[in-house]
């Protein structure tokens, strides 16, 4: 009965001395340099390598570059070795694994699992203050994420879901002040975003579906000043939207149709007064078009359809005088519309605004 379990033991002899047998493998910067990497491989049946055991890499200098275990992992290519360091391949990566500044200390540690990171990931500053902390699942974020400034101040929060954004995120500045919060689903922002600058004043309030502006968004200026109230939808104006002056004067006012305005469009100077009002239509000035001097008087006045101008329009100077019509009907193909002068203008109306 012992005589089997003898065969069985010097078969299983024979085949673990007749396996891949590990040889070191180490190359330099350049003939005669300083070492590169240091490591140790085994060759299949077919006479290709793979990194096994523990391996060592270093910069130019001689301070440590990376140093962790591979199991059946890649050899660094002629293309990763270049002269500044060593690309470690990530193939086959397996346990814990550091990364190092030159001649600094430790830039980032983790662990892997068949090449792909996996558990607690930590980055490290120069300086040595944590940089970024994070949990890793299958290569992808997963979990709390936190990111901080070289002064110790956290950067960033927010947990992750398959390497993306999921749930309440925030930002802030070096100085602490908090920037940036809003709900994120599967990496894309939703509902409710608020903007700070690095002073406190609200900037932004921005409602998100689906990672797009669609819902009530409002701006401000520094002083805290409205700048924008207006509708959105799919990223685009879409609804009444009015713009401001720094003094609270309304700047221009309209309804927008999927990012196109549409209806009246009218627009003010910074005093008040009304400088044009333009129909649109499809995104395209049609119907009746009114630019106005700084006092309010007519400066310029026609009709449009489908973005084009028609029929007579008229210019006035700043002084009430029409000084000139422009006829677009009737025009001959490949000549500029007519145009009948009474007398030189006071003052140049512009471009009316389209």
């Amino acid at each position: 009965m012992k005589l089997p379990l003898l065969r069985i033991a010097l078969v299983c002899s024979f085949f673990a001395a007749c396996g891949p047998a590990m040889e070191p493998v180490k190359a330099t910067y350049g003939e005669g340099g300083t070492t590169r990497y240091q490591g140790q491989v085994v060759v299949d049946e077919d006479g290709v390598q793979s990194a096994v055991g523990e391996w060592r890499f270093w910069y130019p200098d001689g301070s440590l570059q990376a140093r962790g275990r591979f199991e059946y992992g890649a050899i660094p290519t002629a293309e990763q070795m270049l002269t500044t360091h060593t690309v470690v391949p990530e193939r086959g990566r397996e346990g814990a694994w550091q990364g190092f500044v030159p001649g600094m200390g430790r830039q980032w540690e983790g662990t892997y699992r068949a090449g792909m990171r996996e558990g607690l990931f930590t980055f490290w500053f120069p300086n040595g203050q944590m940089r970024l902390q994070a949990q890793f699942k299958n290569d992808l974020e997963e979990g709390e994420y936190r990111t901080y400034f070289d002064n110790g101040v956290v950067a960033a929060t927010g947990p992750y879901e398959a390497g993306k954004r999921n749930e309440r995120h925030s930002i802030y500045s070096k100085g602490g002040q908090l920037l940036e919060e809003g709900e994120w689903d599967e990496g894309r922002r939703v509902g409710l975003h608020r903007i700070w600058d690095e002073f406190g004043v609200l900037r932004e309030e921005s409602v998100y579906r689906e990672g797009l502006l669609s819902g009530p968004r409002s701006l401000w200026d520094v002083t805290g000043s409205t700048l924008l109230i207006g509708m959105y939808r799919n990223g685009k104006p879409n609804g009444a939207c009015t713009t401001f002056y720094p003094n609270g004067q309304m700047k221009s006012s309209g309804v927008y149709q999927e990012g196109a305005r549409e209806g009246v469009h009218v627009g003010w100077t910074f005093n008040g007064a009304k400088q044009y009002e333009v129909e649109f239509r499809d995104g395209v000035p049609t119907g009746t078009q009114t630019v106005l001097y700084a006092g309010g008087e007519k400066a310029l006045e026609g009709d449009w359809d489908a973005g084009l101008p028609k029929g007579t329009h008229k210019v006035w100077s700043d002084l009430g005088e029409i000084v000139a019509e422009i006829q677009y009907d009737d025009v001959p193909a490949g000549q500029d519309a007519r145009v009948r002068f009474w007398k030189a203008p006071a003052k140049t109306a512009g471009e009316s605004p389209r």
